[in-house]
């Protein structure tokens, strides 16, 4: 079944309890972080003082949340993480003397990002932040211009280094391994298994998965110009998405070595929706993203059909050309750099 959470809608993540974040896009291209409720729908989390403008990147199954707020209007200077607590509301992530960006949150509340020192630097670093201790710079001295995209609750992180374009993947107290070059980690489940995207030499971006005993394997079956996997659950189910030469996008649910359509997994729901794009998935196997419904922009919940009724054929869309600048997947991940 797929549930419509509101035209201009970007959902980016789902916990295991069914609560979806994300960023709602007003007319005047300005984003206002949010958190949905089955019981109760869009709450907005309000921004911070500086910002005018938000996003919501990710929730841990306590329901904590982190994202960013910010003022495209004026750069860096405006940029700031935030975390959101049931019943404390938000607080910023901060603490270097500049701004941390966060990325991903784990379960025992530790967010990963990337940190300035001071509010006017140009370069980067990673940063694991909690509450408690605040930010410890994870690869200071060791890699400059760098992110720590994925953190999971065994505190296992992937480590993106912009000059080079090296991914990395770091147990807690041991030295990093080399995932890949030219890659972006999207998604890290508690068994360590990380899933994104990687630019080979045929010019194209494609869907990866790493194990730290197997290596990179590309995701069989995706056969478009461009492709990405999104997000990854502890039962190792694989969501991400591919874009065709004709500019239409199909969305694939990829597990024990089976790539699936989307629209295969659903009942009559589906109708009238085109170009889905999933950005994440729960240990229920319940989906999130975008997608157009009737040619509009619109968030989705889908929880799979186990015996779909009706297969539908969705309309031929361009919902979006994929940018791999840098490995950066921009509705994905919204930096500072950005708004410099």
């Amino acid at each position: 079944m797929v549930t419509d959470l509101g035209q201009n809608i970007i959902a980016h993540a789902i916990n295991n309890a069914g609560q979806i974040v994300g960023a709602s896009i007003a007319s005047d291209g300005s984003e206002q972080a949010f958190l949905w409720q089955s019981n109760s729908g869009i709450t907005n989390l309000t921004n911070l003082p500086a910002g005018i403008s938000s996003t919501a990147i990710s929730i841990n199954n306590s329901g904590w949340v982190v994202g960013s707020s910010f003022d495209p209007n004026v750069g860096s200077s405006s940029f700031q993480g935030f975390l959101w607590r049931p019943s404390l509301g938000l607080m910023t992530v901060d603490g270097t003397g500049g701004w941390i960006a966060p990325q991903h949150i784990n379960d025992q509340g530790a967010i990963a990002g990337e940190a300035t020192m001071s509010a006017d630097a140009q370069s980067t670093m990673g940063v694991v932040w909690s509450v408690s201790n605040g930010p410890t710079l994870v690869i200071a001295g060791v890699h400059v211009v760098a992110n720590v995209q994925q953190i999971n609750s065994q505190g296992q992180i992937v480590i993106s280094e912009a000059v080079s374009g090296d991914l990395f993947f770091q147990n807690a107290g041991e030295e990093p391994i080399t995932i890949g070059s030219a890659a972006s980690a999207l998604g890290i489940n508690d068994s360590g298994v990380v899933v994104g995207s990687q630019l080979l030499s045929d010019g194209y971006a494609h869907a990866f998965l790493w194990k730290e005993q197997d290596g990179m394997q590309l995701i069989e079956g995706t056969v478009g110009f461009n492709s990405l996997a999104t997000g990854i659950n502890d039962v190792g189910q694989i969501v991400g998405y591919e874009d065709l030469a004709d500019g239409s996008r199909i969305g694939f649910l990829y597990q024990d070595g089976t790539l699936t359509n989307l629209n295969n997994l659903v009942d009559a729901s589906g109708i009238g929706w085109s170009g889905l794009t999933p950005l994440g998935i729960n240990g229920d196997g319940q989906i999130v993203g975008d997608g157009l419904l009737n040619g509009v922009l619109t968030g989705f919940l889908l929880t799979p059909a186990a015996s779909p009724t009706t297969v539908f054929v969705p309309e031929s869309a361009t919902a979006g050309v994929l940018l791999l600048g840098g490995m950066v997947l921009l509705r994905r991940r919204t930096s500072a750099k950005n708004f410099k």
